[in-house]
């Protein structure tokens, strides 16, 4: 396999080791699109794996953006009562229009939209490693707003993703202002603050993700919320959730999305992100420990694979990924298949 740098040659190695070592050390059976392993080491793993991901902060990402070579993307259970299934974010496009997705590392802190969700393997796993054993859908990311570009809700209209035209990453209900930050000559940080600062927490334009500069663009994302901070003084646990469109799946095939884990909040933090939302009066999503289990049984249900459930505790400032057995759902034998088909 060819690499697009030596540097992500080394991470991807680095990444390629833990799941070797999942493989060699945790007893693990495998055959192309089929690998099975004890459920508590597997999820002992895929919390260390996280936790490496986050903190991850070894050199650049060469020229490719930061998220395919660390940190994580995660997502808040959507609770809409006109499409209940648990399972939405594994349908294909032909019944949702996009992913609503936050990219969080140990440099890049912020508050949750949510106390319960997804997260997607990186995609350096996808390439260099979980392909290997299956065929896995590789996330297409379209967009990235620095902070919530209020895209609405999954569910909508084909052409209109909730407020939003072009899935997501387009006009908001037909503001100009708020089309692709290209667009309107909007390619740096300081032009984005001009335009913006007055009103940071309302709409703004779409930083495209789909050309050869994502890596530079994706950046300046990052590099507005860094100015937001030094100009406001707003610490990790008050910093809004940045929004990252990931597009629908091509294909009907739940098993084979790249999901790692699923993840809860623990209760402190909820109770944290509860008050924080509450001051701003601003709204999230809950999903209780209850929730995400059913969610987890559900999908073994269909798929028979397994995704842990991990904790996040000490969210936003002392952040910490713990798997717990006992926070797994009581229906799942002890030893499952692993990785998507």
């Amino acid at each position: 396999m060819k690499f697009k740098s030596e540097y992500k040659s080394k991470t991807t190695v680095q990444l390629l080791a833990g799941i070797l070592l999942l493989v060699c050390n945790l007893c693990i059976t495998s055959a192309h699109a089929s690998m099975s392993a004890g459920r508590d080491n597997f999820g002992r793993t895929v919390a260390n794996l996280m936790t490496f991901t986050f903190n991850n902060s070894s050199g650049a990402c060469s020229d490719e953006p930061l998220y395919e070579c660390r940190g994580l993307m995660v997502s808040a259970f959507e609770n809409d009562q006109h499409h209940p299934d648990p399972l939405y974010w594994a349908r294909s496009g032909d019944e949702i229009n996009k992913l609503s997705m936050t990219f969080i590392y140990k440099d890049n802190k912020s508050l949750l939209f949510g106390t319960g969700g997804f997260v997607m393997w990186p995609e350096d796993y996808v390439d260099s490693t979980l392909s290997h054993y299956g065929t896995p859908l590789k996330p297409v990311y379209r967009c990235a707003y620095p902070f919530d570009g209020e895209t609405g809700g999954t569910f909508d209209v084909p052409e209109i993703t909730g407020d939003r035209s072009d899935h997501g990453c387009g006009e908001r209900f037909g503001d100009p202002d708020t089309a692709k930050c290209r667009s309107l000559g909007i390619t740096s940080v300081e032009q984005w603050w001009d335009k913006y600062k007055d009103d940071v927490a309302g709409p703004s334009c779409a930083f495209d993700l789909t050309q050869s500069d994502a890596k530079q663009v994706f950046d300046i994302t990052l590099g507005i919320r860094k100015k937001y901070q030094t100009e406001t003084g707003t610490p990790d646990n008050a910093m809004m959730w940045n929004e990252v469109i990931l597009q629908a799946w091509k294909d009907d095939t739940p098993s084979h999305v790249p999901v790692m884990a699923f993840f809860i909040l623990d209760s402190d933090s909820a109770s944290k992100l509860n008050a924080v939302m509450g001051k701003q009066k601003r709204a999230f999503l809950s999903a209780s420990p209850e929730t995400v289990r059913t969610v987890q049984e559900k999908y073994y249900e269909l798929t028979k694979i397994f995704v842990p459930i991990i904790t996040i505790s000490g969210w936003p400032d002392n952040a910490t990924f713990t798997y717990t057995p006992s926070e797994q759902s009581t229906s799942l034998p002890e030893t499952v298949n692993v990785l998507p088909e």
